[in-house]
């Protein structure tokens, strides 16, 4: 791991923890969804076999990412295009919950106070995601 990267170092590892865990809750059977339930602040939850395929869908995409994520933190100059790809779905995730905290607010029981401070958490790594990327000076220097 690259010392002088450690700010990537450590967001990365977060992400990439954080996505494994929650992506993991809804692929492992039986679903052990109290774990994404209690990430997302939801405190209800309908589970029928749609929302429970969709959510093995969304696990796998999560785990994926985390994996994805791993990489990056371990390597973060040799694996910028992660960086910036967790950063864009950072970014779009922040637009969809702008749009959407009705729904999510009235779907899953989400508090106004937990969605938007989650909210700002995800804009918050996504931009410190861009700004503590390695350079692309960095990798010509071989660092």
């Amino acid at each position: 791991m690259k010392q002088h990267h450690v700010p990537a170092n450590i967001l990365m590892g977060i992400v990439s923890l954080t996505h494994i865990v929650t992506g993991l809750s809804g692929v492992l059977p039986p679903f052990p969804i109290w774990i994404a339930m209690a990430f997302y602040g939801a405190s209800k939850l309908d589970l029928n076999p749609q929302f429970e395929h969709i959510l093995q869908m969304y696990g796998a995409y999560m785990v994926a990412v985390g994996i994805l994520a791993a990489f990056a933190t371990w390597n973060p100059l040799r694996n910028k295009a992660i960086i910036y790809g967790v950063s864009i779905l950072l970014f779009i995730r922040v637009i969809q919950r702008l749009f959407f905290f009705e729904q999510a607010n009235e779907v899953f029981g989400i508090s106004a106070w937990f969605y938007w401070v989650q909210t700002a958490i995800f804009l918050a790594f996504a931009v410190l995601l861009i700004l503590f990327r390695p350079k692309a000076s960095e990798l010509a220097k071989g660092s």
